[in-house]
């Protein structure tokens, strides 16, 4: 899957911010210059399920359920997400340390792990510092802060299952998307929105 990772950035321009690969499922943190995220999530999903088929000799869905696109407002929710996606397998209790993952951006950010160029770390990290390594170091005592406690999920305040963000962010969506009936067919959710009367009270 890690190829398949870097092949989406190269081939569709995704830049992959960070990913997390989970037993049956996976979480990123992605953003699509190219508007290409249906592009981007059949080359991750059905072609490593193909390749992944074909050599271990099974047949059928290898990831759990469809993929749930959510917009998100990177300037206020992007340095949460990020946590909450490099701490999922401290969650599962698969590891104590997110840097002990391999499968993870984790060690990107804190500064373990060369030759995976293609993980974009530069605007997390600049959330922190313009020097990388006071910002790796601050990045770290970002994830310690919650690493033994339980993580409060950014999911949680997702509007109609398809946006995370203030609540600018929320009406500049409901502008460009819903009342424009520019309907986005890679989050169908966004159709949803045209039933709140009024987004800025929820």
């Amino acid at each position: 899957m890690i190829g398949y990772l870097e092949s989406a950035t190269e081939r569709y321009g995704a830049q992959i911010h960070c990913f997390c690969l989970m037993s049956n499922h996976y979480h990123l943190l992605l953003e699509t210059p190219r508007g290409n995220l249906r592009q981007i999530l059949h080359h991750l999903n059905t072609s490593y399920t193909n390749y992944f088929n074909a050599k271990t000799g099974r047949a059928g869905h290898l990831f759990q359920g469809r993929y749930r696109a959510i917009l998100v407002d990177k300037d206020h929710y992007a340095m949460e997400l990020s946590r909450y996606i490099h701490l999922n397998p401290v969650r599962a209790h698969m590891v104590r340390d997110p840097l002990l993952y391999p499968w993870s951006s984790y060690k990107d950010y804190a500064g373990e792990r060369t030759g995976w160029d293609w993980v974009t770390t530069e605007w997390i990290l600049g959330q922190i510092s313009r020097n990388e390594k006071r910002a790796r170091k601050g990045y770290r005592e970002f994830i310690a802060e919650r690493s033994g406690r339980a993580v409060k999920d950014p999911l949680e305040q997702v509007v109609s299952s398809a946006i995370l963000g203030s609540e600018g962010f929320v009406d500049w969506v409901k502008e460009k998307w819903v009342e424009k009936r520019a309907y986005h067919r890679d989050i169908p959710s966004l159709r949803q929105l045209s039933r709140w009367p009024g987004l800025m009270s929820i």
